[in-house]
């Protein structure tokens, strides 16, 4: 089965029209049966739609990369993002597998344009508390476009715990 996301679970992105990059994060997580198959039914939300900071070298990129959001990466650390980070403060698993892409444009003011992504991390790879999050054009290492800590509803740093049975979905929502 392959989820994609309804339109109405992505947030509002208000982006002024002189060239600001913006991105938001969700995570997800669902149990998985013997086989090693989601169980729909248990499917959470665990972390709700909040903020991350495009990087320096994110930026960079925009102008001379394509696929600059080709992986997610998870982790354990508490540093509050700054723009001149390159990777996680403490890494933990990475993915290039995606659940979902889709693209979205405004051609009418205020214009926009977004891609929404949904990463998977089967069962057993993102197990752990995790803090901290990050996409990027590599499954490991300091190759990250944006980074964030995970936050509560009240952009709080929190954390979340993903089972050795459960398959976290990490959703970004990035526009410009």
């Amino acid at each position: 089965m392959i989820w994609v996301p309804r339109p109405k679970d992505f947030p509002e992105l208000e982006l002024p029209n002189h060239g600001q990059v913006a991105g938001w994060f969700k995570f997800e997580i669902l149990k998985v049966d013997a086989n090693g198959n989601p169980i729909e039914k248990s499917r959470k939300i665990v972390a709700d739609w909040f903020p991350n900071i495009i990087l320096n070298q994110g930026l960079n990129r925009l102008g001379t990369n394509d696929g600059n959001d080709t992986a997610c990466q998870v982790g354990t650390g508490t540093s509050t993002p700054i723009a001149t980070q390159t990777g996680l403060d403490s890494f933990l698993a990475g993915t290039t597998l995606f659940q979902s892409s889709v693209a979205s444009a405004r051609p009418t003011s205020p214009f926009y344009r977004a891609r929404t992504n949904v990463y998977r991390f089967s069962a057993g790879v993102a197990t752990g508390t995790l803090s901290e999050v990050g996409v990027g054009w590599a499954p490991t290492g300091s190759a990250l476009f944006s980074r964030a800590l995970i936050l509560t509803a009240g952009g709080v740093p929190t954390t979340i715990t993903v089972l050795s049975d459960e398959v976290l979905y990490v959703n970004i929502v990035t526009g410009k």
